[in-house]
Formats: C-alpha cells, structure tokens, sequence
C-alpha cells in the first residue's frame, strides 16, 4: 500500500506529538548515599527531596535507599531550587545540598564535605541528573549513648 504525502503528513505530526509529549515535563534525579569513609552505598536510610511548588507550597518527598545506596526521585514540576537531604536514626552525619535542578541535570552535584569524605571517596563525581550525599554510620559506642543524650 502506497502513502499518500497527507498520510505521511499526519504520521511524521503523530510522532513529533508524541516524542513531545512522553519527553514530558517530568525529570528523574538519582540521589547516591553514601558512606564518607568507605565509599560504599548506604541501604535503607531516608532521603529526602524538598522544593517549593509554583503556588509557594512546599513539596516534600521521601524514599529509602536501596541496596546499592541509591534513591530515584522524579521531579514532575519546574523548581528554581531543590533541597535534598538523608536523614536516619543510624547516620552520625548525614550530607545535605540545595542546587538548582538545571545545575543537577547538566552537571550533576554531590555534598559539601560536611562529613569529611576520605581523599578516595571524595573524588567520586557525580554524573549529570545524579546528587551523591555523603553521610557517616554511627560507631557502636554512638549507638548505646543515644538514649543518653537528653542528660
């Protein structure tokens, strides 16, 4: 069967349509948490990913990290700044950031040094659409005085 010029017309417009919209406005962030001292990627803790909506309502969302230390998040509104954090009854220290979602998305960005990465693990960059956080376990001792701590 032979397509006429309108047929391939409307499908090239069908597909342009649909390429736009599955691009959507919605945008994935992968948070990596993970341990200053080792390097390695800390599972089960909370994360957080906070920003303010067009309406100046503040949007918070949580997620736990798997068992390679990663949490995905997926931005569906625009965000002059986001706010990304891991928080968690096990962490001593734990790496917190606001950027700007551009800056993530072409860039990428990680923690400041708040927990003091090892020279190794700090030289872990990350890639565009990623935030690593770096966070601290606490020791044994740290554990068995936290109830303690109101004294």
């Amino acid at each position: 069967m032979r397509m006429t010029r309108m047929h391939r017309l409307g499908a090239f417009t069908f597909i342009l349509l649909e390429c736009l919209v599955s691009s959507g406005s919605a945008q994935d962030i992968t948070v990596r948490l993970l341990d200053a001292s080792s390097g390695h990627g800390m599972s089960g803790e909370s994360v957080w990913l906070q920003f303010y909506r067009p309406d100046k309502t503040l949007q918070q969302i949580e997620h736990k990290t798997g068992r390679d230390g990663i949490a995905h998040f997926q931005l569906t509104e625009a965000a002059p700044e986001i706010y990304v954090a891991a928080s968690g009854s096990r962490l001593w220290c734990a790496g917190h950031l606001t950027e700007s979602p551009q800056n993530v998305f072409s860039h990428g960005a990680s923690s400041p040094a708040s927990c003091t990465p090892k020279d190794s693990v700090a030289r872990i960059a990350p890639r565009p659409g990623e935030v690593i956080l770096f966070a601290r376990p606490m020791t044994l001792w740290q554990r068995l005085m936290r109830p303690l701590e109101w004294w």
